[in-house]
């Protein structure tokens, strides 16, 4: 259950006031989102929580095999609308069916912070499980977090993904309100 102001009913709006919330930084600091996941040409790459698409269409464009899910029918809607080249599904990113280690990079930008702490930590369980050997994920947040949101701290997102046994776990700001944490499953590729 996402507890912050329901964003997702106004797809149109929530892109225009995220283009306009990075005052033209938009695409350097998404770019830099890409460079600490390490994404590579034909990397399988999830974005979970990808609103209107815009992480998962650049992550494309990067040459990765991108897949953006959302719980929100009209956020998809936009995103395909914004980004036909991309793929996207209505899925919950807490219960997301797919292979063991159908991914491996899975990316989140600004949807931990609006989540429960036992969501948060659902989903990330549910991450763990989706990546690969040697998988990376690197989740986004404002902070400080916009009113309503439940992320105060940057390690909200942190403590779910060591609760989920990743490793490797790193808090970086990448911007004066924007903060990274990444890590990896801890699994070794040879294995």
């Amino acid at each position: 259950m996402i507890v912050t102001p329901d964003y997702t009913r106004h797809p149109k709006a929530y892109e225009i006031l995220s283009s306009a919330a990075f005052v033209g930084r938009r695409r350097r600091l998404f770019t830099e989102v890409l460079r600490i996941a390490d994404i590579r040409p034909d990397d399988r790459v999830l974005d979970l929580g990808c609103g209107t698409g815009y992480l998962t269409a650049l992550a494309a464009s990067a040459g990765a095999r991108a897949l953006g899910i959302d719980a929100s029918e009209p956020m998809i809607a936009e995103a395909r609308r914004l980004h036909p080249a991309a793929r996207f599904r209505v899925e919950r990113a807490e219960s997301f069916v797919a292979p063991a280690g159908s991914f491996d990079v899975v990316v989140s930008s600004l949807l931990f912070q609006t989540l429960t702490a036992d969501l948060s930590d659902a989903v990330a369980a549910n991450a763990l499980q989706l990546l690969g050997p040697g998988g990376r994920i690197v989740i986004v947040a404002l902070h400080p977090p916009l009113p309503g949101h439940l992320a105060a701290s940057p390690d909200q997102a942190a403590y779910a993904l060591a609760l989920a046994e990743f490793t490797r776990i790193h808090t970086r700001r990448i911007d004066p309100l924007v903060i990274c944490t990444s890590a990896r499953t801890g699994r070794d590729e040879a294995a």
